[in-house]
């Protein structure tokens, strides 16, 4: 099957980390199915993304919830480094 939306990218970077390497890239190009798009923006229902795990492990999303985006003025500015933030509640 053919992926509904990519993103193309150019490496800008590569860092060794452990037995591992963390790539980063910039996005030089995106590409969106029509059938996903709704409103202006790619809806996760209907883009029914795979998500990749570790190894050869893989899953599906499943069910979409939505929570408050945490806003820096109330739920960050004022508390000291490594204190947890409020939980935000669905």
């Amino acid at each position: 099957a053919e992926a509904r939306a990519h993103l193309e990218c150019r490496v800008v970077e590569t860092v060794a980390a452990g037995n591992g390497t963390i790539v980063v890239g910039e996005v030089t190009h995106i590409s969106v199915d029509p059938s996903v798009w709704r409103d202006g923006r790619v809806d996760p229902e209907l883009l029914d993304p795979v998500c990749r795990l570790a190894g050869t492990r893989y899953a599906r999303l499943g069910e979409v919830f939505q929570l408050p985006r945490p806003s820096w003025e109330r739920d960050v500015r004022g508390t000291a480094p490594g204190e947890a933030l409020p939980r935000l509640e669905a």
